[in-house]
């Protein structure tokens, strides 16, 4: 694939949360998650000057670090932290945090054209007890191979034929495939350090769904994150194209480094 092509499905891809949209719909054809399935998973909206509020998600790791997309924190003046919620809206929910910081740390190599090492760090600035709703995923360590069954949460597109939001977390069943197989769609912007996922049918991550995590479940039931939700392909996420994410292995030491945990 030509390099400027491949830009160009990268960077129309992420334009919904350059610009700002305050809410993107949903997972597309996922199912919706049950109260406490997905403790770690966290709404993280910011506030991009001039553009006003994005929505992304992101994940829970400890009680006071959030890991979520660099796209979704590269240039933010603040951060609105939702944890314990299936729910994208402001009402009041049973188990529900709320906590607004300023503080972040984007991955000093994020490029935001090519959204390569697009990963970051959020500071809840306190400590946070964990309940039956809000609960840090472990991360992974190890490199994750091709053919794995893996699960993304979120609150991205149902499809592409829609602008609304869910307001309800969902999840979707995928497979992950090789790199190589993934630069047949996104040429070379994709790197050792991205991992790339397909679904059946119409079964996808879907744009809103930036920073949400890809996950997978060990034999003993227990989860581990594996991966940050990072861009789709430009013509939507109901066509059988792959997408892209930030394998969490790859920044195992920078997230360490970075937030001592």
């Amino acid at each position: 694939m030509e390099v400027g092509l491949s830009i160009v499905l990268i960077a129309i891809a992420a334009l919904p949360q350059l610009l700002a949209v305050p809410f993107q719909p949903r997972i597309s054809d996922g199912m919706l998650a049950k109260r406490g399935q997905f403790p770690w998973q966290v709404i993280n909206r910011h506030m991009l000057p001039p553009y006003g509020e994005a929505f992304c998600g992101a994940s829970l790791i400890s009680d006071q670090w959030v890991l979520t997309a660099g796209h979704c924190a590269h240039g933010a003046s603040s951060f609105d932290i939702s944890l314990g919620t299936l729910i994208a809206d402001y009402e009041e929910e049973e188990g529900k945090i709320e906590i607004t910081t300023k503080k972040a740390i984007v991955h000093e190599a994020y490029d935001p054209l090519l959204l390569l090492n697009d990963i970051a760090l959020i500071d809840l600035g306190r400590k946070v007890g964990f309940t039956d709703v809000i609960y840090p995923i472990r991360l992974a360590t190890k490199y994750l191979n091709a053919n794995v069954s893996v699960t993304l949460s979120g609150w991205g597109r149902t499809s592409d034929d829609t602008i609304l939001t869910s307001l309800y977390l969902n999840y979707v069943s995928l497979t992950t495939i090789g790199n190589e197989k993934c630069k047949e769609t996104f040429g070379n912007f994709i790197k050792n350090e991205n991992v790339c996922c397909v679904g059946e049918h119409k079964k996808s991550g879907c744009k809103g769904d930036s920073g949400s995590p890809l996950m997978e479940q060990l034999a003993d039931g227990s989860w581990i994150h594996v991966g940050v939700m990072s861009y789709v392909h430009k013509e939507g996420c109901t066509k059988g194209y792959p997408f892209a994410l930030v394998r969490t292995a790859s920044y195992r030491e920078w997230i360490r480094n970075k937030s001592k945990i």
